[in-house]
């Protein structure tokens, strides 16, 4: 999810807490620290299941939307991830931010170290990463297909996933969220038509956060630069904190709607092509409002890039909220393949 809807999410789940009470706040706060004030036994046992198991036995369970409100507060604010004890030292030890981990130790490219990831707060095209680049994976792309790429897609948000589906709202240390299975299923229906797409695994908001689309600006540029014959580049999101109705039936089975985001100079970073994002995300709301009424939710014009300064055929598309199912999430992947081919078809 794009960070203009993180906060307003952040932002409603305060004011929710709030209207609840005070002792629901001191419930999560207990959740996650201890009674005997033990911080470093707290912080190994988030980071060292065994220990995590006897913590659990002293604590007192709260609601899961609550433990999610705390945990994200603090990995948004202070880059650190209550569940992962290696986001507390790499906050400490800036080395260790710039290393893989987990299942990130092999079947990785190394980007070059001039590329530049994107901030919010300056300009990428000018300014230099403040840390090493991490490393990133190779890139999934059919090559029974013949010809060149037409699509990409990628994930700033890796660790998104459908609460239904598993359990969580964001997966912790580094793994891929299921999100990543629905970018695998919009793929798979391109494919179906005959269109070759590049699908980039790589994790860009471990183990920090804030930098997500700073470090998924190397990612986009990158697939920019090696696979020109690119006409559509899509950074797939899920949605949270929406007040409006996510789903939508479509032939009789039920959608997780999609939201069409796109950046605009708005913040003084240059962006010179954003109407032409914008023209290209017009061009998609108007095929799947035609061949698939009421699962385009429209179009969100924002104040950010979000990297969609590499090219004039970058978009950010948001399938359903944190409350898709599977099964939701999957088939609107699926009718968003058929809807990219159709504006492939109508692209000169």
């Amino acid at each position: 999810m794009h960070a203009a809807a993180e906060r307003e999410r952040l932002a409603s789940d305060i004011q929710l807490i709030a209207l609840n009470g005070q002792e629901k706040v001191v419930g999560v706060m207990r959740d996650w620290i201890p009674g005997d004030n033990s911080t470093p036994k707290s912080i190994l046992s988030r980071g060292i299941p065994f220990l995590e198991e006897r913590q659990e036995q002293k604590i007192t369970r709260v609601d899961q939307e609550h433990r999610y409100f705390l945990r994200s507060l603090v990995h948004s604010s202070l880059d650190i991830d209550l569940g992962d004890l290696r986001t507390f030292l790499s906050s400490q030890i800036p080395l260790l931010a710039s290393l893989p981990v987990g299942e990130n130790l092999v079947a990785y490219d190394i980007l070059p170290a001039t590329a530049n990831p994107e901030s919010e707060t300056s300009d990428s095209t000018t300014e230099q990463s403040d840390r090493p680049n991490p490393l990133y994976p190779a890139n999934q792309i059919n090559n029974r297909l013949p010809g060149k790429p037409l699509i990409a897609i990628y994930h700033t948000h890796t660790a998104e996933s459908y609460l239904p589906w598993q359990g969580v709202t964001h997966v912790n240390g580094g793994k891929k969220g299921n999100i990543v299975d629905v970018g695998n299923m919009l793929a798979k229906s391109l494919e179906e038509e005959n269109i070759k797409v590049i699908h980039s695994l790589a994790v860009h908001d471990y183990p920090t956060f804030r930098e997500s689309y700073r470090r998924s600006y190397v990612t986009a540029s990158e697939l920019v630069k090696k696979y020109p014959s690119l006409k559509i580049i899509v950074d797939l999101h899920r949605d949270a904190g929406v007040r409006e109705k996510t789903v939508a039936t479509v032939n009789g089975k039920r959608a997780a709607r999609i939201l069409i985001d796109i950046g605009t100079d708005r913040l003084g970073l240059s962006h010179p092509h954003w109407q032409k994002n914008l023209a290209l995300g017009k061009r998609i709301e108007q095929e799947m409002d035609e061949m698939y009424p009421g699962l385009c939710r429209g179009i969100l014009t924002a104040k950010a890039r979000y990297n969609q300064h590499v090219s004039p055929g970058a978009v950010l598309l948001e399938i359903g909220d944190q409350y898709a199912t599977k099964e939701e999430a999957r088939y609107s992947a699926y009718l968003c393949g058929k809807v990219l081919a159709r504006v492939l078809a109508k692209t000169p």
